[in-house]
């Protein structure tokens, strides 16, 4: 059984990742997502309580609410999130913000490099999935590769 998405829909925009891990989906919440989240908790929240309050049990309608609004504004901003990692909704920003990095490493040491500081620098590689060794420190790993440096 197939289960990969690209399958049945091609992405319309640049795609960052593949098939996104919960951690990068949930890190890439912006600030759209969390405002979506916190209505849709707000809104189950007052509705919970309003539907309590004919039958007397307004507290644990509200909780109730609030429980089922919360999972359903996360699991909204989640799906947001992933579709702009994947390429299905728009994500001009974050393609602009991986080039700008992908800029600044190939622009090499900075000023902070001549003090004596600590730099960190990403390396990010992209390959194709039917290619063989995507990443040099993985060669299993074919949707992305992000290796951190640390010079001193």
């Amino acid at each position: 059984m197939n289960t990969d998405i690209t399958a049945s829909a091609k992405p319309e925009y640049p795609v960052i990742d593949r098939n996104p891990p919960f951690n990068n989906v949930v890190g890439n919440f912006n600030f759209l997502d969390y405002c979506c989240l916190t209505t849709i908790t707000g809104v189950s929240v007052t509705f919970g309580y309003l539907s309590g309050i004919k039958p007397g049990i307004k507290g644990p309608s509200m909780v109730t609410g609030g429980l089922i609004g919360l999972m359903g504004g996360f699991m909204y901003a989640y799906q947001n999130s992933a579709g702009r990692l994947m390429g299905f909704f728009p994500n001009e920003g974050l393609t602009s913000t991986l080039k700008n990095r992908i800029e600044q490493i190939e622009a090499g040491p900075s000023r902070a490099d001549a003090k004596g500081e600590v730099k960190i620098g990403i390396q990010i590689a992209f390959s194709h999935p039917q290619s063989k060794g995507g990443c040099p420190e993985n060669p299993f790993l074919t949707h992305q590769c992000i290796i951190i440096t640390r010079s001193l």
